[in-house]
């Protein structure tokens, strides 16, 4: 499939809210965050808030601070977050190739 540049491929959370491990693949199009109460919904919309700069106290959720989101008895959580950048005027793709990971790390 056809990723435009800037489009978010995907979501990778470790020690993130509940999840020991989630990995969310997006479509290039239209997607639908769809599932049961504690399946993980909100984590994939929070990861994506606070793993692109949100600050937690906009994130909705009556927090202060991102190192609530760290998973109980861990001591850090980790967003990958993946973005399409094999298009037409890619951004430094000597640097970055087809796809550019932004990586934010939670410590407590």
């Amino acid at each position: 499939q056809e990723y435009e540049n800037g489009v978010v491929r995907e979501v990778v959370v470790e020690n993130f809210m509940n999840h020991s491990h989630l990995r969310v693949e997006l479509d290039p199009h239209v997607n639908f965050i769809v599932g049961k109460n504690g399946s993980g919904k909100s984590a994939v919309v929070l990861a994506l808030q606070a793993g692109l700069g949100c600050k937690a106290q906009a994130s909705g959720k009556n927090t202060s601070t991102h190192k609530n989101y760290i998973k109980h008895g861990a001591d850090s959580a980790c967003i990958k977050i993946h973005i399409a950048n094999g298009g037409g005027d890619p951004y430094r793709p000597d640097d970055f190739g087809e796809t550019v990971v932004v990586e934010h790390r939670i410590e407590k």
